[in-house]
């Protein structure tokens, strides 16, 4: 993930976008990462992004809770 503070020129965000839509298509990139990390990472990417991962990072009030309750009653091994 690749996270700009609020303050970033739209400029900056649209170069990181069009250089990582150019590495989604990069095979000389895919074959390394196969090699190194085992597979090839593909990243999402697109105008409303923002959007979107804000969307994922997101958690229901039932998913803190159920969080919240797990981190006070962790289950001993």
């Amino acid at each position: 993930m690749i996270a700009l503070p609020p303050s970033t020129p739209r400029a900056a965000y649209d170069a990181i976008g069009k250089a990582i839509e150019r590495l989604n298509h990069d095979k000389e990139f895919a074959a390394e990462a196969l090699k190194t990390i085992e597979f090839a990472p593909d990243y999402v990417t697109g105008p409303d992004i923002d959007n979107t991962i804000r969307g994922m990072l997101h958690a229901t009030p039932e998913m803190r809770a159920f969080i919240n309750d797990y981190m006070r009653n962790v289950p001993k091994n």
